[in-house]
């Protein structure tokens, strides 16, 4: 008898079962001014959190979002709060 091979898993997006799309626009338009005032391009913040310009494009795009560890980190970087820079997330 011939093992059955497992069935992938259907794409779910668990940005869309762990925030609404007003709550990633918020964070996302937060993301954006906070970075903007602290004279940061996406590059540089992307340099600063390891990652690429893409991903951070993508969170203020609100395509996807960080990460609880990677909010921690853009928090620090722009020397503010979780709170401040993802309102309702801390």
């Amino acid at each position: 008898m011939a093992r059955k091979q497992p069935q992938p898993r259907p794409y779910t997006s668990t940005l869309r079962a762990t925030t609404d799309e007003r709550t990633r626009r918020a964070w996302a338009e937060s993301l954006r001014a906070m970075r903007k005032r602290r004279g940061l391009s996406q590059l540089d913040l992307a340099i600063a959190l390891g990652c690429t310009r893409q991903t951070v494009s993508a969170w203020e795009c609100a395509v996807s979002a960080p990460t609880i560890e990677t909010r921690r980190a853009i928090a620090k970087v722009l020397n503010t709060s979780v709170a401040r820079v993802f309102p309702a997330a801390a």
